[in-house]
């Protein structure tokens, strides 16, 4: 085979492969995003306040106690209700304190600015990381046909959604 010729589908193989794991990455960040902004904005589960007891670290074999990880307490739903003693959450609690989250069958959620803030953040970067697999594409379409154009609106596009996904970032981060 001409190395010209091979070199060229090495490339265009690569972009390929490149653009379905944007495109996929970006999919499931979405879906998941998603779903939490449901728990976080209170469309999903059951609004109410969860008092972690304890936490446990989930990268070590051991149950080791820490401040990160699995958390297990008790929630409390808004409007009365009986608490569930059994409530766990995957997100960075202090024991013993109280914070805002959406449960439903013992998961909780992080609730409120700081959890609508955390998942819109990771919304708008899976919306980046689609519109790069889309950037590519344009980049692999133009170098078949001369669209030009649509490259230079895409990186624009993408350039915005990054810079709205930082911005949400920085916001959750300065809400707690």
């Amino acid at each position: 085979m001409d190395p010209d010729i091979r070199r060229a589908l090495v490339k265009a193989l690569t972009i390929v492969a490149a653009i379905l794991a944007l495109l996929g990455v970006g999919g499931w960040g979405a879906v998941t995003a998603g779903e939490g902004l449901g728990y976080a904005a209170g469309f999903s589960g059951t609004p109410g306040v969860l008092v972690a007891d304890r936490c446990l670290r989930t990268d070590s074999a051991e149950a080791v106690p820490a401040e990160t990880g699995d958390c297990r307490g008790t929630f409390f739903p808004d409007g009365g209700g009986l608490p569930n003693e059994h409530a766990r959450i995957d997100w960075k609690v202090e024991t013993h304190t109280r914070v805002r989250v959406s449960c439903e069958d013992g998961e909780c959620h992080l609730a409120g600015t700081a959890g609508l803030f955390k998942w819109l953040s990771l919304f708008l970067f899976a919306l980046a990381a689609i519109a790069l697999g889309v950037c590519l594409a344009a980049r692999l379409l133009c170098s078949l046909v001369p669209w030009r154009w649509l490259v230079t609106a895409l990186a624009i596009t993408t350039g915005a959604l990054l810079t709205g996904a930082f911005a949400f970032l920085l916001g959750g981060l300065a809400a707690g």
